[in-house]
């Protein structure tokens, strides 16, 4: 990913773009005739996201900052398919969307 710093009068703003690796597993467990578990089978699948963000930081003091970003995120894993033959149905796995974050940072 790229983050760019601009440095401003009391804090720097932080804008960035990452590109993401998701992983999704979809479990299923059932017997031969479909109501006791029985036996565990299982697929994967994963997919490329980006995600940008914007967000500032405020220095308490050289060692101390407090930080937070807002940020977008367009991740979606299409076509996921059964992992048995009594579930064949296609899911979409949806990462997307806003978000939030705040953090506090101590630099040694």
């Amino acid at each position: 990913g790229v983050i760019y710093h601009v440095p401003l009068n009391s804090f720097t703003l932080n804008i960035g773009g990452f590109v993401d690796k998701h992983f999704a597993e979809r479990i299923v467990e059932i017997d031969t005739k479909g109501l006791a578990k029985g036996y565990k089978n299982s697929t994967s699948k994963s997919a490329i996201g980006f995600h940008g963000f914007i967000g500032p930081e405020f220095a308490v003091n050289e060692h101390m900052s407090l930080a937070g970003e807002f940020g977008y995120r367009n991740a979606e894993i299409k076509n996921f398919t059964g992992a048995e033959e009594f579930i064949p149905e296609e899911l979409t796995v949806d990462f997307s969307g806003t978000y939030f974050a705040a953090w506090f940072r101590y630099r040694f």
